[in-house]
């Protein structure tokens, strides 16, 4: 049965410009396809900080906080009104026809490279795809390696001569390697840039397994196993030069671990499918690229600056008490009993008590963590139904767990702020439904997922503080009235 005839506009589309790349009816060299990038991103630059401008955005940068990804999340998790309202539709009707162009020419490529198309998936991913992009621009195509043939042995220069014979041992000194140098992008966004952003939780692990597994493969064949498990490595190495040098504690390192593999992993596979399609042993010029892309990604961000995001947590209960009972017990916390959860056995910052100062607008509230003494100036009071706070300070978010007297990271100073707090009491049937609510921002990318941890941590505290404050307003709701305070004097 013969297919369909396809439709004027749908033959014409794939018979000329961008058509003909994804069908393959042309090849897309690696000069015409720079030439496209380059030309997308400044297309995209401007585009997209015309509509920020427009929508009367303050925060606007092109690294990571707005781009089509980070619009989907701030509109949709985030469910701010404001901001979907002013940015999304803008934003869509010009981010979605560029992602498509985009891809569309990445499959191009990718045929004329002979990799497999499923590999433009990395197109998708913020910041991998402008490494994989740089990839892409210096793979021969398939018609040059196989006039080429297969890759001529070579001299063994001074590297070859370093890694061991044995696939172990080769494994093991890619490893220490790759993790070594690993640390030197590190520091700088760390220490010097003070920078916790794309290139550090991105782009450097991503790197590692791109190094890892190319100093591999000068070696011994580089296979699926292979690939990960020196990438494993690698990632192994970094985080134990980390802990045993005093730069981080267990438990950041414990958060970031998931997100590292699967980067370390996915860049040491880019490494083996390119050299597969290449017939080549080696690749300096990947090399190169993974050395280069986190440093030039720090600089990036430290230069264009992306913008912390705000997250909202709330959590309710409902209390059978009246809110004249519960309100003075959410004003002036009395101090709760110790805290036994996982976090706070981790170094997480535990709630103790809160207070009051001061009478009318100049009502200033403290709360006491085991960290240190948050203030928060009273915003709105209305006893006893609404209680609003704008938190001037934030103690540290935790305590590093390690084993050294102690470590103090870039990041516990100010890459988390509680920005307000607020606490709604609302007369229901038979008691109190008593909502708090948090508003912070944190300056950690990617910013979804460092919230899916900060998120959780919040949420628990506020339960913890709630239970409490339940528990001790339908105790004092239980209690029997004194009979003298039913007589009239």
């Amino acid at each position: 049965m013969n297919p369909a005839p396809a439709s004027p506009w749908t033959a014409r589309f794939l018979g000329s410009g961008p058509g003909r790349f994804l069908t393959g009816r042309r090849p897309l060299g690696r000069r015409t396809f720079l030439a496209w990038c380059i030309t997308l991103v400044l297309i995209r630059y401007n585009v997209d900080r015309s509509v920020a401008w427009q929508a009367g955005s303050q925060g606007w940068s092109i690294i990571d906080t707005r781009t089509i990804y980070a619009y989907l999340f701030e509109a949709w998790l985030l469910t701010d009104p404001d901001l979907a309202g002013a940015y999304w539709p803008r934003l869509a009707a010009v981010a979605l026809p560029t992602l498509a162009l985009g891809l569309m020419l990445t499959l191009g490529r990718i045929r004329d490279a002979g990799l497999h198309p499923v590999w433009a998936v990395l197109s998708l991913v913020p910041g991998v795809k402008l490494v994989f992009f740089a990839i892409l621009a210096g793979v021969p195509s398939k018609e040059t390696v196989a006039a080429a043939g297969t890759e001529a042995t070579r001299p063994m220069g001074k590297l070859d001569r370093w890694l061991p014979r044995s696939r172990w041992g080769c494994a093991l000194a890619a490893a220490l390697a790759s993790g070594g140098l690993a640390l030197i992008p590190i520091l700088a966004s760390t220490k010097l840039f003070q920078s916790y952003g794309w290139g550090l939780f991105i782009i450097t692990p991503y790197g590692l397994g791109m190094i890892s597994a190319g100093l591999y493969a000068y070696r011994h064949p580089l296979g699926r196993k292979e690939a990960a498990l020196v990438a494993s490595m690698s990632v192994s190495v970094a985080g134990a030069l980390l802990f045993g040098l005093a730069i981080e504690g267990v438990i950041c390192l414990a958060m970031a671990a998931p997100f590292a593999f699967i980067l370390a992993i996915l860049g040491a596979a880019t490494v083996r499918v390119v050299l597969e399609a290449t017939g080549r042993r080696r690749d300096d010029r990947m090399m190169c690229i993974a050395l280069l892309a986190a440093p030039l990604m720090t600089a990036g961000e430290v230069v264009l600056g992306p913008v912390p995001f705000r997250f909202t947590v709330s959590t309710e209960v409902h209390i059978a008490a009246p809110p004249e009972i519960v309100w003075p017990l959410i004003v002036d916390v009395p101090e709760l009993p110790p805290a036994h959860d996982l976090w706070s056995r981790v170094g997480i910052a535990t709630f103790r008590r809160a207070w009051t100062k001061g009478e009318g607008e100049g009502r200033v509230r403290y709360c006491e963590f085991d960290t240190g003494i948050a203030r928060e100036p009273v915003v709105r009071w209305e006893p006893p139904h609404r209680l609003d706070l704008r938190v001037e300070y934030t103690p540290p978010a935790m305590e590093e767990w390690t084993f050294y007297r102690h470590i103090h990271p870039e990041h516990l100073d100010g890459f988390y702020q509680v920005d307000a707090a607020s606490f709604e009491l609302d007369p229901v049937a038979g008691g109190t439904l008593l909502r708090g609510t948090t508003v912070y921002r944190h300056g950690l990318h990617p910013a979804w997922y460092w919230a899916w941890w900060s998120d959780r941590i919040v949420r628990d505290l506020q339960r913890r503080v709630l239970a409490e404050t339940k528990l001790r307003a339908e105790s004092a709701a239980a209690r029997p009235v004194p009979l003298g305070r039913d007589l009239v004097p």
